[in-house]
């Protein structure tokens, strides 16, 4: 398979559509999946950014019954906090075999300045821990967007197999057993969703306020954002991963990424949004101590 085309991949081909011999079902996951395929398909790509890894963990999936990818993105300097992250869930033990549960940092390269020093450090992270992730690009919140799109390309090409994908940041509580029977519940009644914690009016108004959130109307010509998530916690479905990651090539990059991801694409593959109380993870403060990740104080 070609690191540049995940269209390739089996639950994308018309010719492993089952049952039926190829028949869509009504209703069915094929169904959904082939129709906001077809419908992005008819869309030229514009975003033409290679995507490569410079660093890349390969075994991550490899051979395990993989149910939900946990995708942490983190600034490429941030080399302690991933350190006392692993430390914490070594202590806590909440990534356990049972849960069938891996998580893989994303990074960009290091910025200028501190990036020969830095990326030695990341080189030796990653050879020790086999869970980083790393594009070649610059890793600021001006390539928010391009991280995503990094982000769903590798799972939806390295960890196809798996159920859920959860993208977090670091700073979140994670409750991976509540978080999975969530994800698991709804998708018991919709084939395709991002749940997470719906944007309220004040998300909104800080944002207005904020000049790196400022857009022109020469970029973004609407009065008003789509319904999205907040970034710091969403979980969907592995199809949605490709199906999205598809249709962003087609789309030119937004700088707010949640706005792009959870808002624009949604919006236009008409993807639902769920709005979670599970996924509001800086309250969980009930959760039991061995259940709990989160949060770290650095």
């Amino acid at each position: 398979m070609s690191d540049s085309d995940i269209e390739a991949t089996p639950h994308l081909s018309n010719a492993t559509l089952s049952p039926g011999n190829g028949v869509l079902h009504p209703g069915s996951l094929d169904e959904a999946v082939t129709w906001r395929l077809l419908r992005t398909r008819q869309r030229l790509i514009v975003n033409n950014y290679s995507y490569k890894y410079k660093l890349d963990s390969r075994r991550v999936c490899e051979k395990k019954a993989v149910v939900m990818v946990i995708c942490f993105s983190t600034p490429a300097e941030n080399v302690d906090e991933r350190a006392k992250f692993r430390a914490r869930m070594k202590e806590f033990k909440v990534w356990s075999n049972a849960l069938h549960t891996v998580h893989i940092f994303f990074l960009g390269l290091p910025r200028e300045g501190v990036a020969k020093d830095v990326q030695l450090k990341i080189s030796h992270e990653s050879l020790e821990h086999d869970d980083i992730v790393q594009g070649d690009f610059i890793d600021s919140p001006q390539n928010a967007s391009l991280k995503t799109m990094f982000i769903l390309k590798w799972v939806a090409m390295k960890c196809s197999g798996a159920r859920f994908v959860v993208k977090a940041s670091l700073k979140c509580d994670l409750n991976v057993p509540m978080l999975r029977a969530e994800l698991t519940k709804a998708r018991s009644s919709s084939h395709l969703f991002m749940m997470g914690r719906l944007a309220t009016k004040d998300v909104l108004k800080t944002m207005e306020m904020k000049l790196e959130s400022a857009i022109p109307y020469s970029v973004y010509k609407l009065d008003e954002y789509p319904e999205f998530l907040n970034g710091d916690a969403v979980g969907f479905p592995m199809e949605v991963a490709a199906i999205t990651f598809q249709f962003a090539l087609r789309l030119p990059l937004f700088r707010l990424e949640n706005v792009f991801f959870t808002g624009i694409i949604a919006t236009l593959l008409n993807i639902p949004l769920i709005d979670n109380p599970a996924m509001y993870f800086n309250n969980c403060t009930d959760i039991p101590k061995d259940q709990l990740l989160g949060p770290l104080s650095f």
